[in-house]
Formats: structure tokens, C-alpha cells, sequence
């Protein structure tokens, strides 16, 4: 798990309860990161190595 991931986590799970139904998150270890973030049961996530992959959004 990374270092950074506990605060990460409290506040996707804040805004979760808050109405979150949707997470964009970029990182350079994407799929890594998306599957420590898989525990959080949010309903759709995009986690992307590179922002030019949300040019097609």
C-alpha cells in the first residue's frame, strides 16, 4: 500500500458518503493504485497513467 493512500482513502470515502458516484484518478502506477482503491466500492473509477487518455472523454 502506498504512503499517501490513507488520506487518499479517508477522503474518497468522505465524498463517497457525500454523493461521489464518480472518481477520476491519475497516477503513475494506475492499475496498482486502482486495485488498493477497489476496497472503496466506488460505483465507477477511472484511474489513468496518462491525462491525455481523458482527451477522448
Amino acid at each position: 500500500m502506498f504512503q499517501f493512500l490513507a488520506p487518499l482513502t479517508h477522503h474518497l470515502k468522505k465524498a463517497f458518503v457525500q454523493g461521489l458516484s464518480l472518481a477520476i484518478v491519475k497516477s503513475c502506477d494506475g492499475l496498482g493504485l486502482a486495485f488498493d482503491l477497489a476496497d472503496l466500492h466506488i460505483p465507477q473509477m477511472i484511474v489513468t497513467r496518462e491525462i491525455e487518455s481523458l482527451k477522448n472523454f
